[in-house]
């Protein structure tokens, strides 16, 4: 045993995007195995396929999302493929609105895309 912070790691993404996301979280495990000891850290990957619960909510499936998992995370790692994902009443995408929530709220927030330009936002 030992003791260590957990910072929660927010995998953010439309749903295009499995293979990168079993990446990010083999690399999150991978770090964790090498140097969660000796940092006193340690990484807990979440995403909204595995970690959300599903609820019903009058406010839309995003507010479940955002209170179950984007405003409890300590950093946001948001990952693109092929398309930004379904639009939300105030942005493009989930995964943008989650990213502009944890900009807001001060945290940091890491964004990775494909190659390709999606479009202009």
């Amino acid at each position: 045993m030992f003791p260590a912070n957990v910072l929660k790691v927010l995998i953010a993404t439309p749903g295009d995007t499995g293979d990168e996301v079993d990446a990010i979280i083999k690399s999150i495990h991978s770090w964790n195995g090498r140097r969660a000891e000796a940092e006193g850290v340690i990484l807990l990957p979440r995403h909204w396929k595995s970690d959300a619960v599903p609820l019903v909510n009058p406010d839309g499936a995003q507010s479940v999302i955002d209170s179950q998992l984007v405003d409890s995370s300590d950093i946001v790692v948001a990952v693109f493929d092929s398309r930004l994902g379904q639009a939300t009443e105030d942005a493009v995408s989930g995964t943008a609105h989650e990213i502009e929530r944890t900009t807001e709220a001060g945290k940091p927030v890491h964004v990775y895309g494909a190659d390709e330009r999606i479009c202009d936002i």
